[in-house]
């Protein structure tokens, strides 16, 4: 994962960096920038968010975003008896505290999606970017 140029990163942001930097080795892809970036940028919110749900709305560090593939992949597999075509192109970055996931591409999209916990139909699309479903978080407003 590149360094984000335009982002002072203290000394906590940077052990997370590094950590994330070993989950890619686990999960066996590169977190794309349209996560990474705004992620970095956004920690602090990610932070909050995660400690006022007190539940994983979005991954604040690595180890849970490794547990969130593995969770949407067992959950996944409880419901069809292999993954879905499009995981290969997606990761998960948070729970929606019903059984559902959000979302992101690898590459390619800055969109945040949501998986419904049924996982029959493709994830929809709940905030244009990175940021704005940050915000969504924050004011409670997701689909």
């Amino acid at each position: 994962m590149p360094p984000c140029p335009n982002v002072s990163l203290p000394a906590d942001c940077l052990i997370n960096h590094h950590r994330f930097h070993i989950a890619e080795l686990s999960l066996g892809f590169q977190l794309p920038v349209e996560f990474w970036h705004p992620y970095e940028a956004g920690h602090q919110r990610v932070a909050a968010i995660a400690a006022e749900h007190g539940e994983p709305l979005v991954c604040d560090g690595p180890q849970q975003l490794l547990d969130l593939q593995a969770g949407a992949t067992e959950a996944a597999l409880c419901v069809h008896e292999q993954m879905p075509d499009w995981w290969s192109a997606a990761f998960a970055i948070g729970e929606t505290g019903d059984g559902g996931y959000f979302m992101m591409k690898r590459s390619g999209s800055a969109k945040v999606y949501i998986m419904d916990s049924d996982w029959y139909e493709p994830p929809r699309v709940a905030a244009a970017d990175f940021d704005a479903f940050l915000t969504a978080l924050e004011n409670e407003d997701l689909p």
